[in-house]
């Protein structure tokens, strides 16, 4: 039991602490087929049984599955993580704390009040786990566009490069995702295609409407332009300082992160200190009439 529920713990406790090697960062990066890590293993064998069926019941609206199915490749999940898998998952680390809870209620008859400590944050998790693993993706997929806005400026000065010797749109674009960030690759596939097989001004506005980037706006609604024939050269010229704008904001950006990771390195040291201080309350109640079973 106390094996089952460090597994179970160790699952929850990297939802919110991400601990990643070197290896598995640049795996990720590359976008190739990683092999399964131990904590893989070891969630398929224990926790990814209870989602599997879980999943089985999990019916969504087509309109909500079509638009995870599609974060969830943007997102660069496995695709054998489904819809009704990803969703199942949320359910699986709030049972998780439940039952963490119920095991910290059973040892603390046998050792001790200390382990009341951790069931009241088990049961204080619970909400938390689940919301958190239903809007993980969602935090993915704003860090992706994040990246992607840093980028394009990049495809603005290729674009407009570009221009000078061709005004074909689809291999202006397929040129660029040869020097694309990763981050960028998946929405380039889908422009690309859409254009490909259908109207290239309707493929446009979805490109700029998937990510919702207000200078993409801008510098789409110049592309649609040349499409149809317009000389868009002052418009672009026009452009290009929004575009440095944007440069430097995202170096401002990416410098107040620096602080940011400090005050997360501060937090282990404030929950500890908190827990010191929370210990002799949390003793006193559980020594009184309240927990004597």
């Amino acid at each position: 039991m106390i094996i089952l529920l460090t597994i179970a713990l160790y699952m929850l406790i990297t939802q919110f602490i991400t601990i990643k090697s070197k290896k598995t960062a640049k795996m990720l990066e590359n976008l190739l087929p990683a092999k399964k890590t131990l904590k893989q293993k070891i969630y398929d064998a224990s926790l990814g049984v209870m989602e599997k069926e879980i999943a089985k019941h999990i019916k969504l609206e087509e309109y909500k599955r079509n638009r995870l199915e599609r974060d969830l490749k943007k997102a660069r999940y496995d695709s054998s993580i489904t819809t009704e898998i990803f969703t199942a998952r949320g359910y699986v680390y709030a049972i998780v704390s439940i039952f963490s809870a119920l095991a910290f209620v059973f040892l603390g008859q046998f050792f001790g009040p200390v382990f009341y400590i951790p069931m009241f944050a088990s049961i204080a998790i619970t909400p938390l786990a689940y919301v958190m693993e239903k809007d993980k993706v969602n935090r993915m997929i704003k860090e992706i566009n994040e990246k992607i806005e840093a980028e394009i400026p990049q495809l603005y000065s290729f674009y407009t490069s570009s221009l000078e010797t061709t005004k074909n749109t689809i291999k202006i674009l397929t040129d660029y995702k040869e020097i694309a960030g990763d981050d960028f690759q998946y929405d380039l596939d889908v422009v690309i295609s859409d254009m490909e097989t259908g109207n290239h001004e309707d493929a446009l506005n979805r490109f700029a409407d998937r990510l919702n980037i207000n200078i993409l706006y801008d510098f789409i609604r110049g592309v649609i332009a040349v499409e149809k024939g317009s000389d868009q050269r002052q418009y672009f010229q026009n452009l290009k300082n929004e575009m440095i704008i944007l440069e430097r904001e995202y170096t401002r950006r990416r410098a107040l992160k620096v602080p940011a990771k400090i005050k997360l390195a501060i937090i282990p040291v404030v929950i500890m200190g908190a827990v010191k201080i929370l210990h002799p309350l949390v003793r006193e109640l559980i020594t009184s009439e309240i927990f004597k079973f």
